[in-house]
């Protein structure tokens, strides 16, 4: 995994231990690290730490260790020598020889003790240790030599009480250490072990009885060490064996103290025939031997989870890097060899197989691997992956399977209705725990007999399955004892309890996934319970609230008494609750525990896809307060799955994690909601309802069920019928396009199949079509074939392109480009994102191509633009995704464009091109295609080139594990399906490409061929690549992942490459040289490369705004597989999809089959309503109705009512349904501020979540009884404009209110900067997995730094972004760059209508500082830093100190000296003559603008009207199409704003939203559209109780003139008043005329002045302002002029 990877070191210690059961896994760990080393190229060091060994050269072969790096030292190098005494007891009755042994022993620690040494004795069991020691003090008492060990009365009396003995729990241990002695051993608590450690250390206990775990575990050095006796009990067989000689050795390695003695003794005592053995062990020691066999099944099933082995030719190669190989080779006889057999196969290759083959096979049984005994491939199972994940045995995995029959698919279905099979009780399910074969080394002692008893008849309320008297009894008893949280008083089976208790709850784990898995629902729900209750120590039916550390246990006793349960704690306030408890006090304590109980409320949509799918959409109300101490810091993990009515069956179950920022609610709402989609399978007939299920992970009994009713579901038709492929004769191109130009366009002398039987539809008629075809069926010629008839036919008219994404607009415009433009002479305009030309240029194009978004804002105002009007030919490409997220959009558009079709009385076409359609013909008679002249719905299956698809299941609940799982399997299928042919591998993410690519080159170089993917000549053209060439490119790309990939023919393509490094990979992979390109899936829609190989490698993607990985829609998914293929090169392709696990089966089934396209414009209504509203188009109530019949959603709410949760298709039901979409819709938009429903009803207060305020929503219905207008209102037109979201208008009015309430802040920089990253439209900036901690590192550097608890929400990562941007600070990683590109694209327009906002509230201050905050974020400096620092990275701190002692160091006055000045400074401060001149040209790109006003006219108490004039007087290197900046790549237009204010405090000004006073004149060469909001204020200037009761009388009228719009009785301190704001643009020079009222009358009446800005939003310091004298009378006269220019005054 990743930890793997981080390792640099691997010291293994007592490496000797080889020989020991738990040897293998030291050898399976080397393996894995030496074969890491290879593959990844990445050196880690071992360092091994061992005994003396007599085989040592083989376990240093093993570990790949040089001679340089062997140091092997022996017996003569120790540190203190050793005095070795065997002993062997000669007596052949048992009873002597154990009384001789004893009388060995307490001699040989008296020599000991008389010597002033101290002494270890070990002992081979844990009751052996206390009664050695007992044995000691009795013989020393009778032998009178109890002062040895006590060394005195006195003595022993200070040891009793300064060493803490009275705590000691252990009742003989406590009676022991007063007299010097002491025990120690595994069942021991561990106070009373380190109490012994230290008092032995210290000196104060002279004799320690221990086992041998001791010199294993605790470094504690003694004079004299004896072991007692060699015989120990060996569990496993059952019997008593020897004492191995590796554990003699680290015995006597205790003998002897470094810095003490200057020699040690050991003595063994045994047997007497066994004295032979152990000399002869000790003086010729035997080889050690690998145990590796021994537990083969479970590491080789490892090795297949992680993907290193897949079939048993790798299995072999991985048995080559262990220590049993190597053994074999020296000794094959230990093994089952013969020398003979060695002889005849050196490389062990059939030995190994045999072996591998067996372990396999023995997998296969356990249901943990697929193994196909013909070719020897390995699959992993869930069984095997679960199993390697929790460190599960596979004889436990095969236990299970048969107990409880995990291994099948589905459960049987009892006709009777009685249980199923799996459902077992409790008992059973702790019976089947008991006996894992994790626990075969608990053994029951006879001693222990009788506190089991107590425990079962105390804490046992589950019946024991056979008995207490088997070591599964022991276990069954001790793990409920665990859960019952009794108090064991035998120490010896403390140890045991602590040991099932760590190990019982990993394996009830384990079964609860696989469990899952299997879809056994009521299983699973069992395991988790009792996982839970093994990690909290607390029965089910206990109270939850006992979950609390701080719970007092007397009140969880009276409520538990009480039956107060959470729901009913949940009704009753604080006080309720004391009386309950009949305590008081305790009612807040128990309340806010209440609160914090982990608890989600649910609502859930369901939507039938087909009559097969059911989608459903859960939406997910967290209902408790987080709190750190009790949920922690990080995520909290539910488990979400739905079943059936007898819950029985899962039919699906995914994880939610919930952040304590998920958990908080927004300020508009009461819960934080979130929303989860998926599908599950419907079965006729219909159940009568589902069951969904949401449970915590961790906390017990925090469940939530909702029924969901099914079988009343209306479900969609199924009788839609597909177009058949007639056989005809493909049409030659030349023949049947008359004009040579024309048919130029096309590369091919044919069409194929689908083309010609469109061909005369598309070419001959003006008919809509309809075309559904599967991707790479050629598509795209259908929409040139329109386009060459519009051009023919009608010349006048344009066509309109729009694409759903911008990468396919791109890619479309490159190649129409040269067909139509270069071929054909047309004017091809693109009109995307990075793309926005002038209006001229539109109006003059024959061929626009751009994307929903940008058409929806342009065509909003289609009365105002002719390019709109002029469009005759709509061509929709991939109409199918009308369905997907941006599908409201797009429906919204060609409903808009029919409706202008309508109104202007002139025909469009719609050429509308799709996948195969579940539903085309709902879709066609929506876009008006004549059936069956225009509707063309082929089968997926005809594709020019056949589709061979291969689906592959991983499993694995970890989205990144299961990544890794799939690199191997991707370098297979390119070895098997496309080993010469080019290859597209798509992935979810930019960092999924540079791994999917190196692991790739990794496997390529385990081949011995690293370089197989990159081709020198090129099969395609046969163009050579030499080496210079190649490495020539490779110093040209950027990106360093890029770089090295591309040395290895393996390509990297996505959105955070620059474009240099885009075309330089399609360009080589076009040409195959690059055989292989790792992509993001937005190339399947975007660059058109296909392959004969495509590997979707995972099906889902991070989304941000759930916070967590989701799927692909399956338009998707047949995208990209869409790009298998090539046309002109292959006649198959192969398209090999990697899903996970549980989602195979669902791919298999509807891979192959269309789905129908659905509307989601009510998901998104309120925007789109608004827009509508705003331009005019809806007025009333039934204009909304009537605007909703032309929409796709119209004709989908009648064929599929339950998708749109309408119960009846009578006219009534679908009536009150569409006045409930549009009801809520409004009510939305009026509490955002965008529009005003008439009034009449009265307002309403606040409502729950999902509910509509009640006042609002009967105003809305009297909009529809009367004839009074919807009106929109300053924020809804700017919403509208600057196509933003309503729920942004929403988040500027509050926070301004907010700020507002902190006096002045309503005007800091910081205040405005976070109301701009507040806006919804950062709301999908994407914070992945781990960005929290790099935007904590990133939070250190910045000037506004967010809080902790925020790191990870999207708005913060905006603010984050756009600080890093004005400080010039580099991004942690290349994502960022990407993202700090979106923000800046968003933050444009998102500043834009921030103006507009606080110009209508009259902001003064906060407009002029918004301002600069635009030429903060184009300029990427802060405002505070000098305005120099735009020339460039030339301009030095250096040179910005020359030019200050100049008198230079303001902008105007530098672009207002001569060039020459500048260079002669720039040559002082050290720079080139090169940098001098761009220098210089840098500053000629600067603006200098001067700046006329004249006052026309100027009423008392009236209109006042300014002219004002714009001169740029450096316009023949100035480009205000192009800001010069280096902080960003993108083509930037320059923005001005002229402000008209009055600086000082005082009431804002009503603005008028009407247009038609906002009316400015323009001349010159301004060359853009513009709208103004609020340009004039109020007539009158009224006090805020006048304000009220204007307002009330006008509604009191009911007129249907527009009210004075949003009339804000704020009282806005210290920040200016605004009485005119207006924007323009220019390239040499304009004229405008402002009118506003005249200032307030507290000024002088007839010099009454202000002050007038001229704002600049794309460069620093070179604003202006200058007074304004206004003479006012009572009839018109001009004034004098008044001039200002960028060399007066800034």
């Amino acid at each position: 995994g990743a930890l793997a990877t981080l390792v640099r070191l691997l010291i293994i210690d007592e490496v000797h231990l080889l020989n020991e059961d738990r040897g293998s896994v030291i050898e399976s760990l080397v393996a894995r690290t030496l074969r890491l080393v290879e593959s990844a190229q990445v050196m880690i060091r071992i360092v091994g730490l061992s005994a003396t060994l007599p085989n040592y050269r083989d376990v240093a072969e093993f570990l790949c260790v040089r001679e340089s790096g062997l140091h092997y030292f022996g017996a003569a190098y120790r540190p203190v020598p050793l005095q070795q005494q065997f002993v062997g007891m000669r007596a052949r009755n048992t009873v002597q020889r154990l009384k001789d042994t004893n009388q060995t022993c307490f001699d040989r620690v008296c020599k000991s003790l008389r010597e002033g040494n101290q002494a270890m004795i070990f002992v081979h069991s844990r009751k052996e240790t206390v009664s050695t020691a007992e044995m000691l003090l009795e013989m020393a008492e009778e032998a009178g030599e109890l002062e040895l060990f006590t060394g005195g009365s006195a003595q022993a009396g200070k040891r009793s009480s300064s060493s803490g003995t009275k705590q000691v729990r252990d009742s003989r241990l406590r009676d022991l250490l007063p007299m010097g002695v002491g025990f120690h051993n595994a069942g021991m608590l561990r106070p009373d072990r380190s109490l012994v450690e230290r008092l032995f250390t210290e000196g104060q206990c002279r004799v320690i009885c221990c086992t041998a775990t001791l010199a294993w575990g605790v470094n504690l050095p003694a004079h004299t060490v004896i072991i007692k006796g060699t015989r120990l009990y060996n569990a496993a067989q059952g019997c008593f064996v020897e004492l191995g000689m590796l554990d003699v050795l680290q015995i006597f390695g205790r003998a002897g103290r470094p810095q003490f003695d200057t020699f040690g003794e050991a003595t063994i005592i045994t047997e007497h025939a066994q004295l032979p053995r152990y000399l002869n062990l000790l003086t010729k020691q035997l080889p050690i031997e690998s145990r590796f066999i021994t537990r083969l099944p479970d590491h080789l099933n490892a090795e297949v989870v992680l993907g290193t082995v897949s079939n048993l030719a790798e299995a072999c190669r991985w048995l080559q890097y262990t220590y049993l190989v190597v053994r074999m080779r020296k000794n094959p006889l230990v093994y089952g060899l013969t020398y003979e057999q060695l002889m005849l196969d050196p490389d062990l290759q059939n030995a190994l197989v045999k072996i591998l083959r067996t372990a396999a096979q023995t997998l296969q049984e356990c249901r943990m691997v697929r193994f196909d005994p013909h070719t020897g491939t390995l699959g992993v199972t869930e069984a095997g992956r679960i199993a390697s994940h929790f460190y599960i045995q596979h004889e436990t995995m095969r236990l299970f399977l048969e107990e409880l029959r995990l291994d099948e698919d589905q459960l049987e279905e009892l006709e009777d209705g009685s249980m199923p099979v799996t459902d077992i009780s409790e008992a059973r399910l702790l019976y089947l725990v008991a006996q894992a074969s994790e626990f075969e080394q608990v053994k029951l002692r006879d001693e222990e007999v009788s506190e089991l008893r107590r425990l079962s008849q105390n804490a046992c309320p589950i019946e024991i399955k056979g008995g207490l008297e088997t070591a599964h009894g022991k276990v069954n008893v001790l793990l409920q004892a665990h859960i019952s949280r009794a108090k064991v008083k035998e120490f010896s089976l403390i140890s045991d309890l602590n040991y099932i208790a760590d190990n019982s709850g990993r394996i009830l784990r384990a079964l609860f996934e696989f469990a899952l898995s299997r879809g056994k629902s009521s299983l699973a729900r069992l395991l988790l319970r009792y996982g839970q209750m093994v990690e909290h120590r607390l029965w089910y039916h206990r109270h939850p609230l006992a979950q609390f550390v701080g719970m007092h246990a007397d009140l969880l006793y009276r409520l538990e008494n009480c039956n107060a349960s959470l729901e009913r704690l949940c009704e009753m306030d604080a006080s309720d609750i004391g009386h309950l408890l009949r305590h008081p006090r305790s009612g807040d304590m128990i309340k806010r525990y209440v609160s914090h109980f982990p608890h989600l409320e649910l609502e859930a949509q369901v939507q039938p896809i087909t009559r097969t799918v059911l989608r459903i959409r859960l939406t997910i109300y967290p209902s408790f307060r987080w709190e750190k101490r009790y949920h922690g810091a990080g995520s909290m993990r539910w488990w979400v799955w739905v079943e059936d009515h007898h819950g029985r069956r899962l039919y699906h179950s995914e994880q939610l994690l919930l952040t304590e920022l998920m958990c908080k609610p927004k300020r508009d709402e009461e819960y934080a909601q979130h929303q989860l989609t998926f599908t599950v399978p419907l079965v006729e007939p219909l159940p009568p309802f589902y069951f969904i299920s949401v449970l915590n992970d961790r906390w017990l009994g925090a469940e939530s069920s909702l029924e969901v009713p099914i079988r009343d579901l209306d479900l969609p038709s199924s009788d839609e019928e597909h177009t058949a492929l007639l056989d005809l004769q493909p049409l030659q191109v030349s023949q049947v396009i008359p004009d040579p130009k024309q048919a130029s366009i096309f590369k091919y002398r044919h069409f194929n199949p689908i083309q010609t039987q469109a061909f005369h539809t598309l070419f001959h008629t003006d008919e809509n079509v309809l075309l559904g075809a599967p991707t790479g069926s050629g598509k795209t010629v259908a929409a040139e074939l329109a386009i060459l008839r519009l051009l023919r036919e009608h010349p006048d008219q344009s066509t309109l392109y729009i694409g759903p994404l911008k990468a396919l607009v791109d890619e479309r415009g490159k190649d129409w480009r040269k067909k139509f433009g270069d071929r054909l002479g047309c004017r091809v305009c693109e009109f995307t994102g990075e793309h926005s030309p002038d209006p001229g240029v539109l109006n003059r194009a024959q061929l626009i191509l751009t994307t929903p978004e940008k058409w929806d804002g342009v065509s909003r105002g289609w009365r105002q633009r002719p390019y709109v009007r002029r469009v005759g030919l709509v061509v929709l490409d991939e109409v199918h995704l009308l369905g997907a997220d941006r599908g409201p959009v797009l429906e919204v558009v060609v409903a808009r464009m029919r409706h202008i079709a309508e109104h202007l009385q002139q025909r469009v076409r719609v050429v509308a091109l799709s996948t195969a359609l579940a539903n085309a013909t709902d879709l066609a008679d929506w876009l008006v295609v004549r059936r069956p002249l225009g509707l063309y719905n082929f089968l997926p299956s005809l594709r020019p080139v056949q589709l061979r698809v291969h689906i592959a299941g991983f499993p694995g609940k970890h989205y990144c594990p299961r990544m890794a799982s799939m690199n191997k399997p991707t370098y297979a299928a390119i070895c098997q399906h496309s080993p010469e042919k080019p290859v597209l591998v798509f992935v979810s993410s930019r960092r999924q490409t540079r791994l999917t690519a190196l692991d790739l080159i990794a496997f390529a170089a385990h081949d011995d061929q690293p370089r197989r993917f990159l081709r020198q000549q090129s099969p395609r053209t046969g163009q050579l690549l030499s080496e210079h060439e190649l490495e020539a490119m490779l110093e040209r790309v950027r990106d360093a992942s890029l770089r090295h990939t591309l040395a290895f023919g393996i390509g990297l393509h996505h959105a955070g490459l620059c474009r240099g490094d885009k075309e330089l990979v399609e360009m080589l992979f076009a040409r195959e040289h690059v055989q292989v390109l790792v992509s993001t899936s937005t190339l399947a829609w975007g660059v058109n490369l296909p392959a004969h190989l495509v590997v979707i490698k995972g099906t889902e993607f991070f989304d941000p705004a759930q916070h967590q990985y989701v799927d692909y829609p399956i338009t998707d998914v047949l995208q990209m597989m869409g790009r298998a293929g090539r046309p002109q090169f292959d006649t198959s392709g192969s398209a090999v999809v990697l899903v996970h696990q549980p989602k195979k089966s669902f791919y298999k089934n509807f891979i192959y089959q269309p789905f129908p396209v659905e509307s989601s414009l009510h998901q998104q209504l309120a925007d789109h309503l608004n827009a509508e509203v705003a331009g005019g188009q809806v007025r009333t109530h039934q204009d909304a109705l009537d605007y909703l019949t032309w929409t796709f959603l119209y004709r989908r709410l009648l064929r599929n009512p339950s998708y749109y949760g309408l119960e009846s298709t009578d006219p009534k039901s679908v009536a009150r349904h569409l006045s409930q979409l549009i009801d809520t819709a409004l009510v939305e938009l009026e509490r955002a501020g965008c529009l005003h429903l008439p009034p009449g009803t009265g307002g309403g207060g606040g409502g729950g979540r999902g509910a509509l305020v009640g006042g609002q929503q009967r105003r809305s219905r009297a909009a529809a009884q009367g004839r009074a207008l919807i009106r929109s209102r300053s924020a809804g037109r700017i919403a509208a404009y600057y196509y933003l979201r309503h729920r942004t208008m929403l988040v500027f009015g509050e926070r301004l209110r907010d700020a507002v309430r902190k006096a002045s802040a309503c005007t800091s920089m910081d205040a405005l900067l976070l109301t701009l990253c507040h806006a919804a439209e950062f709301e999908e900036l994407p914070v992945r997995h781990n960005e929290d901690q790099l935007n904590e590192q990133l939070a250190a550097h910045v000037r506004l730094p967010p809080p902790a608890h925020l790191l990870d929400c999207p708005h913060h990562k905006a603010s984050l972004l756009l600080q890093a941007h004005f400080a010039r600070l580099p991004l942690p990683i290349s994502d960022y760059v990407t993202d700090t590109k979106s923000v800046l694209d968003q933050a444009a327009r998102v500043l834009q209508a921030l103006v507009d906002v606080l110009a209508h509230r009259g902001l003064l201050f906060a407009v002029l500082r918004t301002a600069a905050l635009s030429q903060q974020i184009t300029q990427g400096r802060y405002h505070d830093q000098s305005p120099l620092l735009q020339l460039g990275p030339h301009a030095t701190p250096r040179l910005l100190q020359c030019l200050a002692a100049a008198g230079l160091d303001l902008l105007p006055a530098l672009l207002a000296a001569p060039s020459a000045a500048l260079e002669r400074h720039a040559a002082a401060a050290g720079l080139s003559q090169r940098a001098a001149n761009q220098l210089t040209q840098a500053a000629a790109r600067i603006p200098r603008v001067r700046m006329h006003t004249q006052v026309l006219s100027a009423q008392l108490d009236g209109d006042v009207r300014v002219r004002v004039r714009i001169e740029r007087l450096n316009h023949r290197t100035s480009d205000p199409h192009n800001v010069y900046t280096t902080a960003q790549s993108k083509r930037l237009r320059e923005t001005w704003w002229l402000i008209v204010g009055v600086p000082g405090s005082s009431p804002p000004a009503d603005y008028q939203s009407d247009d038609d006073d906002a009316e400015a004149v323009t001349d010159g060469d301004s060359d853009e559209e513009t709208l103004f909001f609020g340009d004039k204020v109020s007539k009158g200037r009224q006090t805020t109780a006048q304000q009220r009761a204007a307002v009330h009388e006008a509604d009191d009228r009911g007129d249907e003139e527009e009210e004075e719009d949003d009339n804000d009785e704020t009282i806005y301190p210290d920040c200016g008043e605004l009485l005119v704001l207006k924007r323009v643009n220019f390239a040499k020079h304009t004229s405008v005329e402002l009118v506003f009222d005249c200032p307030c009358e507290e000024m002088d009446r007839e010099d009454r002045s202000c002050w007038i800005y001229l704002m600049c939003g794309s460069y620093m310091g070179i604003d202006q302002q200058a007074p304004l004298v206004i003479k006012c009378s009572t009839n018109e006269m001009p004034t004098a002029d008044v001039a200002s220019s960028t060399e007066e005054e800034e």
